[in-house]
């Protein structure tokens, strides 16, 4: 019986990105929804679904039977950051991602967490440039992969043991956005280097007929570093909430929507 193991699929091409922002967003809320006061530092809090639609991993070290997976991210964060003077924002980001990689893979909801770092760098009128720095990092434990069979057709493996896949990202960008009263539009260029580290490198998984059976896998980088970023924050008058819809291209294709509010 003939079996072709879709490893490279998922233990080699797993990756996803996390949202850029706006390069106003240290300056678009001004106002606290529970007090009004004037500080140099404030607390803001945000909520984050980001959706990846489409991104490409590809081997370290490419070989004959590498190649490149589709793969979709659902996350869901919570965002605490800290503003500092209307010109600087750092960022703590805590949640859960859920991996599909084409239609094959489909893992639990695992944990994830990061850090970030947004400033501007130079404002004129309603003008601003920003840059924004990210790092971001979970590690999922797969639970089964899919193997085609000749005679059987698609059958599921479970994985046993203890074999999980680090996943670490840093994400940079620059950006510029023009300011009205209610829309703040912006566009800039991200670049991402991501890698993802099984460990251990040798797993198993359970074959009813033959028992445990191991498998090897390497690491696994972006497929394309640089990216566009496009998006649009919408503020409510009191500049205490904002809105924004984000799409991320080329490096990965995405859409998240954040909802920041001011304390």
């Amino acid at each position: 019986m003939k079996r072709t193991l879709f490893l490279f699929l998922f233990f080699l091409n797993i990756g996803f990105s996390i949202y850029v922002g706006n390069p106003s967003e240290p300056i678009l809320l001004k106002n606290s929804i529970i007090k009004n006061y004037n500080s140099n530092f404030s607390l803001e809090i945000s909520y984050l679904q980001d959706y990846i639609y489409r991104s490409q991993f590809q081997d370290k070290f490419e070989s004959l039977q590498s190649t490149p997976s589709d793969i979709k991210i659902l996350s869901y964060l919570s965002i605490l950051t800290l503003n500092i003077i209307n010109r600087i924002d750092i960022n703590i980001l805590l949640g859960s991602s859920d991996l599909k990689v084409d239609r094959l893979i489909k893992t639990k909801n695992n944990f994830s967490y990061g850090l970030g770092l947004k400033a501007i760098l130079f404002n004129k009128k309603d003008f601003d440039i920003g840059f924004d720095f990210k790092y971001f990092t979970s590690t999922f434990k797969p639970t089964y992969f899919v193997v085609d069979d000749e005679d059987d057709g698609t059958i599921i493996y479970d994985i046993i043991g203890s074999f999980k896949q680090r996943y670490e990202e840093y994400i940079g960008s620059l950006l510029i956005s023009y300011k009205t009263p209610l829309l703040t539009p912006y566009i800039g260029a991200s670049f991402i280097y991501a890698d993802l580290t099984p460990k251990p490198s040798v797993g198993k998984i359970f074959i009813p007929e033959v028992g445990e059976y191991p498998f090897v896998t390497s690491d696994s980088k972006i497929k394309d570093n640089f990216g566009m970023v496009i998006g649009v924050s919408i503020i409510n008058l009191n500049k205490q909430i904002n809105l924004s819809i984000e799409n991320r291209l080329f490096n990965q294709n995405a859409i998240s929507a954040t909802l920041q509010i001011r304390y």
